[in-house]
């Protein structure tokens, strides 16, 4: 248990060991910044893409109401 507690602090107390620390602190915060800019991205893209379905859901309803209908054309009467 001794041996353990003395390397511990013989590791703590390296710069290199403090350096590699310093290097993995920064990588995790990097990488979460980079994971919340992707999530943020890919809920700018869910709300875009429920948008755009809201809108093609719209425009088909009002097709299938002009299909519906049955538009008379008539020919005006010629004058001669």
């Amino acid at each position: 248990m001794l041996k353990i507690a003395i390397g511990d602090w013989l590791i703590s107390r390296s710069d290199s060991f403090r350096l590699l620390m310093f290097k993995v602190r920064d990588h995790m915060i990097a990488t979460k910044n980079s994971f919340s800019k992707i999530k943020g991205k890919h809920r700018d893209y869910d709300e875009k893409l429920e948008e755009y379905e809201s809108r093609i859901k719209e425009l088909e309803s009002i097709i299938q109401g002009t299909s519906a209908m049955q538009i008379k054309v008539k020919k005006k009467k010629s004058e001669d």
